[in-house]
């Protein structure tokens, strides 16, 4: 049940990347690119409100972690030192970078090497999120059926592949629609396994599954940030550049996990299911 509730969670979070760049492209559309900073500003505004007027506090108060720095550090800490979580979030930070290099390099994709406008970035986003969607779908209809083990190694290796159908793609055009193809597959391979490494990950603290959900975004987004601002300025030369890259890192997304199935002491456990994605270490 968990892992179906997560993928619903992820299909609705892989919507954010897709409707972002279209409503930038709009707000350029009708004003200059510092409106929107200023969107997001008014956006963010709306959502703590949102959030203080209509979303109750569910965590039972014995249950709480006191909003203290110090208690609050050393939580993270315990879950920052903690080997087996290390590697998860190595493994599913680089999968998700792999297919993010074309989210943080849209406009140097769509703009510089494709030539299109920016009211036309739906063209890439549509596949990329339509392979995020259905496999989050396919990862809540597998939950229950199919080990996490499996689901995950299958999900991975899908993204491998398509990441290596992207390069052979633009070794040999660079048109669209044959060069979002390859993104499409990864994006779906990758969101099949998300979330049964999500729950690994939060299955590893129990009683402190907040800070563990906390770091794991934080080194998903800082891997992101380091993509968009060392990486894509030296691969983003051509299309086939940037289909290399994304195969360099689900390559070593995958070696991540094969090293975290040599390491632990048993291949895999949860708290709720022995075939999930859960070490023992």
């Amino acid at each position: 049940e968990a892992q179906r509730m997560m993928s619903r969670v992820m299909m609705i979070f892989g919507l954010a990347p897709a409707i972002a760049p279209i409503i930038g492209g709009l707000l350029l559309k009708v004003g200059p690119w510092p409106g929107i900073f200023v969107f997001m500003a008014l956006f963010g505004l709306l959502l703590v409100v949102a959030v203080a007027v209509l979303l109750p506090e569910t965590h039972p108060v014995q249950k709480r972690t006191p909003l203290r720095l110090g208690a609050v550090l050393r939580s993270l800490g315990q879950v920052a030192r903690h080997g087996a979580y290390q590697r998860i979030a190595a493994m599913t930070a680089l999968a998700g970078a792999s297919w993010f290099v074309y989210v943080g390099g849209a406009a140097i994709l769509m703009s510089d090497l494709l030539g299109r406008k920016e009211t036309e970035y739906w063209m890439l986003f549509v596949p990329m999120i339509s392979g995020v969607i259905l496999g989050s779908w396919v990862s809540g209809r597998a939950a229950g059926h199919i080990g996490g083990r499996a689901l995950v190694a299958g999900g991975f290796l899908i993204t491998l592949a398509g990441a290596i159908t992207n390069v052979a793609i633009t070794s040999a055009t660079d048109r669209l629609p044959y060069v979002v193809i390859g993104h499409a597959l990864m994006s779906f391979g990758a969101s099949v396994g998300f979330p049964t490494t999500q729950l690994a990950m939060l299955d590893l603290f129990p009683a402190n599954r907040g800070s563990a959900a906390s770091l794991a975004t934080f080194v998903l987004l800082t891997l992101n940030s380091l993509i968009a601002a060392v990486l894509l300025p030296v691969v983003s030369g051509s299309v086939r550049e940037l289909a290399l890259a994304s195969l360099v890192l689900i390559s070593a997304s995958i070696l991540v996990g094969a090293l975290h199935l040599a390491l632990s002491r048993r291949p895999w456990r949860t708290t709720t299911n022995p075939d999930d994605l859960a070490p023992a270490t």
